[in-house]
């Protein structure tokens, strides 16, 4: 796929489940295989109320916000994004959760330092979010950050 095609009509996973979709106009199938390998272009429609609703959550956060912006180039820990993007840590932890329950951040990897210690760190689920609204109706579209295996 080209990096000028069309947007894809499609739901992602985790924060829009994975299928393979068709759209208008003799569109190219979306290929999750494509997809996991990083090779597709990744610009999707959301097109759950839902989903819709956790995008805009998020972005009505100023904390969330932040968290989101700081990962959204690579993975960073909890306290990584804290100090980068002034949240408090207590905050930062609990919005983390919440964006990770609403599949918006993803944990990226598990670390265990040489003492024992183990923490995540974060990336969120997409590169950017563009919103609209018109006559009345909400629209979202995401890119996917692909996941690194």
């Amino acid at each position: 796929m080209s990096a000028g095609s069309s947007v894809l009509i499609c739901t992602l996973f985790p924060l829009f489940a994975l299928s393979s979709c068709n759209t208008s106009r003799k569109k190219p199938r979306f290929n999750i295989l494509q997809y996991l390998l990083g090779e597709s272009r990744t610009d999707m429609m959301v097109e759950e109320q839902d989903r819709k609703d956790a995008v805009l959550l998020a972005m009505s956060d100023h904390y969330m916000r932040r968290i989101l912006a700081a990962t959204m180039v690579e993975d960073k820990s909890i306290e990584e994004i804290s100090k980068e993007k002034l949240v408090p840590v207590s905050t930062c932890y609990r919005r983390v959760h919440e964006l990770v329950g609403l599949h918006l951040l993803r944990i990226e990897r598990t670390v265990i330092t040489e003492t024992g210690k183990k923490y995540e760190t974060y990336r969120s689920a997409f590169r950017d979010a563009k919103i609209s609204m018109s006559l009345g109706e909400l629209a979202v579209e995401v890119t996917v950050t692909p996941q690194i295996r």
